[in-house]
């Protein structure tokens, strides 16, 4: 982060807005227009766009301007390989280690994601705490199996599937099928049913892949490359 208060204001304000589609993919930025919003010179907005495009949420074209990166289908398609495998390995020594308490906080999350998809007031605000829910439920299970560093590392390489899975769960049936995945993958632990992990993680953090037409259709101006099964 930056040590300069705001700065990193900045930064946190246009990273959020970036990841939560308010300011969507191919979007151009105008340093002039975010010094006026922030009451600041473009030193500190050029600082700040850098810091952006170092983590893959921005684009600075030479001649052309900066504009918000768009979604990289073939980045994710890596990420969620990766994650796939990591996230089965540390599920099978979860299993041996969990305690009830930590089991009790991983069902506290799942009846949580239950409320907000039956009761949240309305569809945003409801892919906002899902999601929120969601990547909470899955940090759990790294700092069970004592690998919190590796789930920071990821989220900062993850700005891309971040957005896809907002566009995703742009749907409580979507809602719904992760909470009942998420909640599969706890039985599973509590039955130490090893053999399926895996096939359910590649269901679950693959499962967007499966709507993927239909989401480029929709948002065909939001993404980098078109995915078709496989690269």
């Amino acid at each position: 982060m930056f040590k300069n208060k705001m700065n990193d204001t900045i930064y946190k304000t246009l990273k959020n807005e970036i990841m939560l589609l308010d300011l969507q993919p191919g979007t151009a930025i105008s340093e002039t227009e975010l010094a006026e919003r922030f009451g600041v010179s473009r030193t500190p907005i050029r600082q700040v766009l850098l810091k952006l495009s170092e983590e893959g949420l921005v684009d600075v074209i030479p001649q052309k301007g900066t504009f918000i990166s768009l979604i990289d289908m073939k980045y994710i398609d890596d990420i969620t390989y990766m994650r796939i495998e990591l996230e089965s390995a540390l599920i099978k020594k979860v299993m041996d280690n969990i305690t009830q308490t930590q089991l009790n906080s991983l069902l506290l999350n799942l009846s949580k994601q239950k409320i907000v998809i039956d009761y949240a007031d309305n569809i945003k605000n409801a892919i906002i705490e899902f999601n929120s829910l969601d990547n909470e439920f899955h940090r759990m299970i790294f700092e069970i199996a004592d690998r919190l560093t590796i789930w920071n590392i990821y989220t900062k390489l993850s700005p891309h599937y971040m957005r896809f899975r907002l566009l995703d769960i742009f749907d409580k049936n979507v809602m719904n099928q992760l909470y009942n995945e998420h909640k599969d993958l706890i039985q599973l632990i509590i039955n130490k049913e090893e053999q399926g992990i895996k096939p359910l993680l590649e269901k679950h953090l693959k499962g967007g892949f499966s709507r993927i037409n239909q989401l480029q259709y929709k948002y065909k101006d939001y993404f980098k490359n078109i995915y078709k099964g496989e690269f």
